[in-house]
């Protein structure tokens, strides 16, 4: 949610309270914008989500060497505060600070604690706050998604219900070579391999295939997601998933 919102922009229109025709906005250099009432403002969702300043990041990124940080990359890990990760001692003490101290002001955690004050609904002091208004992908404020509370249980319930039985990996078929077509059958290359072909990989072979199928789902990430009102894929390539089974039972493609 913090990479892929629903929503990447949310339109604002100025209305001042207090009468002003004019309304005035400094910019982090310390520039001065001057807002006529009635202009049409689109917050960047995925801007604030990659913003430097309010999150925690590594000095490089490992999906591109060019980057000088890795708020485009998918890490778990970012919302653990640990003094021996360079996330946490690369960000500003500023950050750190901010964080900390939402964490002791708030000692009642909810399942929407983190879109309504910044936080995790998990009462741990080793858990990453963002500062509020960093993490929005339900909008924020009077106007914010009334089904969030909804959406995150249900999240949530989906995630723990797949994943106490499956195991989520990209499907790396593709990658695997020439594939053992049965006679006859007519069947696609893809359709061909069976559960004993990939687990029969070696750890060198499974790390190469891997890197592969993630290079290309990253690929189609940043290059076929298209904004229609939501975040949509809209290109003809899709990201091909594997759910395996925890007891051994086989797997399913998606």
């Amino acid at each position: 949610m913090r990479l892929i919102p629903s929503i990447p922009l949310i339109p604002k229109r100025f209305t001042p309270s207090d009468g002003k025709k004019v309304s005035t906005l400094t910019l982090d250099n310390g520039e001065t914008v001057r807002i006529p009432v009635g202009t049409f403002q689109h917050f960047c969702v995925n801007s604030v989500h990659c913003n430097p300043r309010y999150w925690p990041h590594a000095p490089r990124s490992a999906r591109n060497p060019a980057k000088t940080d890795d708020l485009e990359d998918f890490v778990p890990e970012r919302w653990m505060l640990d003094d021996n990760d360079e996330r946490t001692n690369s960000s500003t003490e500023q950050l750190r600070k901010s964080a900390q101290d939402q964490q002791q002001q708030h000692s009642e955690r909810s399942i929407d604690a983190l879109q309504d004050h910044g936080e995790s609904d998990i009462s741990a002091s080793s858990l990453f706050a963002p500062p509020r208004g960093a993490f929005v992908p339900f909008s924020d404020g009077p106007r914010g998604c009334l089904g969030r509370r909804f959406a995150m249980v249900e999240l949530v319930g989906v995630a723990a219900r797949i994943l106490k039985d499956y195991a989520v990996e990209l499907d790396v078929r593709p990658f695997l070579g020439p594939s053992k077509m049965a006679s006859g059958s007519g069947m696609s290359h893809a359709a061909q391999w069976e559960e004993s072909t990939i687990h029969a990989l070696s750890p060198e072979e499974r790390e190469v295939v891997y890197a592969k199928a993630s290079a290309r789902a990253w690929r189609i990430l940043d290059e076929e997601l298209s904004g229609l009102t939501t975040l949509q894929q809209k290109g003809k390539e899709k990201i091909g998933l594997r759910f395996v089974r925890r007891d051994g039972g086989g797997m399913v493609f998606v």
